[in-house]
């Protein structure tokens, strides 16, 4: 009978250590943005766009007026609100669409990978309709949001297309080899937002300098 305790004892005492070294399955996980905002991504992939487009386009305008700064030295807010709704209500959605249609066009009908993949993405995306329409009409709705007539925003495009096109060839065709070699598609979008921050400072800083000139 003391022999049965014993050996009883040392089960329990094993288990209990073993009790001890295993996690509670009950903890709870740390919450990760990525996560969210990848799963926000997948149950409504066009709001989700749209939202980050107007924050980082707004951003962008921020970053702009302190490199070139308003007259009376503040920040405008209604010149902000303006880069956002470009932002979230038109190049949000319209991006989708078109890397949507880039994937469809490129991978699934033409089957292409890889580096070729890449080059005939970027030559659609920089030197087709893409990157000449999404400029217009940012350079037509800009002045448009300002409440200035249809003609007024066409002499703006007129007067911004080409300087801004040479600046987007700078930059985007590399940033979109790179985008579309590198990064997964359902981030590609994500990725040029990141870099648009800089280039819609770009834009905010050359519409301010056009309009004091």
């Amino acid at each position: 009978m003391a022999s049965f305790f014993q050996g009883g004892g040392r089960v329990v005492a094993v288990f209990l250590r073993r009790g001890a070294q295993t996690p509670l399955r009950t903890q709870s996980r740390r919450f990760s943005p990525m996560a969210w905002y990848n799963s926000q991504l997948e149950k409504a992939p066009v709001i989700t766009k749209s939202i980050t487009s107007g924050i980082l386009f707004g951003l962008g305008d921020v970053i702009g007026q302190f490199i070139l700064p308003e007259e009376n030295g503040k920040l405008n807010f209604a010149r902000v609100g303006r880069a956002a709704v470009f932002g979230s209500l038109i190049l949000g959605p319209l991006a989708h669409l078109h890397f949507n249609f880039l994937e469809y066009m490129v991978v699934k009908r033409l089957a292409l990978t890889g580096t070729r993949m890449a080059f005939l993405k970027m030559f659609f995306d920089q030197f087709t309709y893409w990157a000449i329409s999404i400029n217009t009409i940012y350079l037509f709705t800009l002045p448009k949001l300002e409440g200035k007539t249809n003609d007024q925003a066409m002499d703006n495009v007129r007067a911004r297309i080409w300087p801004t096109m040479k600046a987007n060839w700078c930059l985007w065709p590399i940033a979109q080899l790179i985008n579309f070699k590198l990064i997964p598609v359902a981030h590609q979008l994500n990725f040029v937002l990141i870099v648009s921050l800089g280039w819609a400072s770009y834009l905010s800083f050359a519409g301010g300098k056009m309009q004091k000139e």
